[in-house]
């Protein structure tokens, strides 16, 4: 399943935030566009999270939907990456950039998007 069909799902985004998949279909149905990953992470984990991580990604966020830590990366996803911190202390990850690995990782497809 490529993700450049411009959505997560309800699965995908509950193993990121680390809360059940009945809690994200719940306030944000099955298909989450990419541009309401934010709103519906701070309607899932409520006031604390930081307006600045958007639609991108936590560090953490992202190990959990990827399943691995950034630092085990073999096929080099995450070489030369910006992650920016928030004023909240979070690192943040772009979409562009979960999204890359998570076509390598998960999908085993290289989008050529170091190119």
């Amino acid at each position: 399943m490529l993700i450049l069909r411009g959505h997560f799902t309800s699965a995908e985004l509950a193993k990121a935030f680390d809360v059940s998949e009945s809690e994200v279909r719940q306030v944000a149905g099955d298909k989450i566009p990419f541009k309401l990953i934010g709103q519906t992470r701070k309607a899932v984990l409520g006031e604390g999270v930081s307006e600045y991580i958007g639609n991108n990604f936590t560090v953490p966020e992202c190990c959990r939907l990827l399943g691995r830590s950034l630092s085990d990366d073999p096929k080099g996803a995450f070489l030369g990456i910006t992650i920016y911190g928030d004023p909240k202390g979070d690192h943040v990850i772009p979409l562009e950039d979960v999204i890359h690995g998570y076509n390598l990782y998960l999908n085993d497809i290289d989008d050529g998007y170091w190119d």
